[in-house]
């Protein structure tokens, strides 16, 4: 079961209304006013963590009933971490601005990518939701919100000022060095980001490291194309540091039928930003040899820088390798306690979470304790939900059947939560 959210731009009042919505970016990691710089508490450390001994103890288990420690887990949410993604919410914001749905399309895939950035180096496992459970927050600049509930969904994307719907898929995320030596995240894949309304698509391959392969770790690079299926922009970087663009060159000099059938169409697309990059454009990413006459003249091509990611906190290692941004999203302000206690946040929230709670405190022994205490009952309810034959049922998300997906159901704003169900 995935996440269903909603994010949106609103001018109404929101949990975070009495927070100052600013956003201090220099040359050091964000600075989010009226919200935390630190966790309460610096994480455990992991020496003594055994990987190989947690998995011989479960051999002969169901899986399903296997309770790992709770100091495998960072205190957030799977939910939560889908609200990550609107750290770069800025680029939405520049992409609602562009009038030309090639551009909209580049930005929301730079936004994608953005995405990717926060997870790198973080080996510690988000909670798994319960079914149910909820997360709201207000973006710390006060133009957008993020609204997501336990439930199946692929991931969404609306701007209703173009009535475009821009869907996206995961990329597979491999972990190395789990049991002897330093772990390390990669990613590994493609997607695709596609525009509903004009069917125009960006498909994007991302590099892990490997003795097989010239390219960087975490290096990405894909095309935006029209609706016709014809490559018009060229995007690449990094996952882990920036993204930019460049107009893609349609027209070659050789046909792809004259080119070596040793030459793959992915090292073309390397070859052709090679040309481009030894022009003093950019930096040079592909060192391998490439004919100079196979692509037109690139000479004075215009590359866009589309993103670049935030430099990290100096003391992230010891708080789960968290943003600044991360830091702050299972975070209580004030504000968000007045409403708690008014009634006016669901009581399925990530933040009223307990076992998150204590393990984000550094009570570990009594985190643990809790974790399993909400495992049990949430196996109980789903027992008891299967003898009296009844359907999980969403709260503030709908399937509707002719969109063939989820959506948001804005009764959720009139802030009446006492149908809530009791799942802490």
């Amino acid at each position: 079961m995935f996440p269903s959210s909603l994010f949106s731009a609103s001018e109404e009042a929101s949990l975070d209304e009495k927070e100052t919505p600013r956003v201090v970016i220099g040359d050091d990691s964000p600075v989010y006013e009226g919200h935390r710089l630190h966790l309460p508490c610096q994480m455990k450390d992991r020496n003594p963590f055994n990987v190989l001994q947690i998995l011989k103890d479960c051999i002969g288990k169901d899986v399903t009933r296997i309770a790992m420690p709770i100091t495998i887990n960072e205190p957030l949410t799977l939910i939560q971490r889908f609200a990550e993604n609107l750290e770069y919410v800025d680029l939405l914001y520049k992409a609602v601005d562009r009038t030309d749905s090639l551009e909209r399309l580049q930005l929301i895939s730079a936004f994608v990518v953005s995405g990717l950035s926060g997870i790198l180096d973080r080996i510690s496992k988000p909670f798994n939701p319960i079914l149910g459970e909820t997360f709201e927050m207000t973006h710390p600049d006060g133009r957008s919100r993020f609204v997501a509930e336990q439930v199946k969904n692929v991931i969404t994307l609306e701007v209703p000022e173009y009535d475009e719907t821009y869907t996206w898929g995961a990329v597979d995320c491999i972990v190395d060095n789990l049991f002897i030596g330093r772990p390390r995240i990669e990613y590994d894949g493609t997607f695709t980001v596609t525009n509903g309304r004009t069917k125009e698509f960006a498909k994007f391959t991302v590099h892990p490291s490997t003795i097989f392969r010239s390219k960087k770790p975490n290096e990405v690079e894909g095309h935006v194309y029209d609706s016709e299926g014809s490559k018009k922009v060229y995007i690449f970087g990094f996952c882990n540091s920036h993204l930019s663009s460049m107009p893609y060159a349609s027209k070659k000099k050789k046909s792809d039928k004259q080119m070596s059938p040793n030459i793959s169409k992915q090292n073309q697309v390397s070859k052709e930003v090679k040309i481009v990059l030894e022009k003093g454009v950019g930096d040079v990413q592909d060192k391998s040899d490439s004919p100079d006459d196979e692509f037109e003249d690139l000479e004075g091509a215009e590359i866009e820088k589309l993103w670049d990611v935030y430099p990290r906190p100096s003391w992230c290692q010891d708080e789960y390798c968290f943003t600044s941004f991360a830091i702050i999203l299972n975070e209580i302000t004030e504000s968000i306690s007045a409403q708690k206690e008014k009634g006016h946040l669901p009581r399925t929230d990530s933040r009223l979470r307990p076992d998150l709670r204590m393990l984000e405190n550094g009570k570990w022994d009594e985190g643990g304790e809790e974790k399993l205490r909400l495992e049990a009952k949430q196996r109980q309810a789903e027992k008891s939900r299967s003898k009296n034959k009844e359907n999980w049922k969403p709260l503030w998300f709908e399937y509707v059947e002719e969109r063939k997906r989820w959506e948001f159901k804005p009764v959720y704003w009139e802030r009446k939560y006492e149908d809530c169900p009791d799942i802490f």
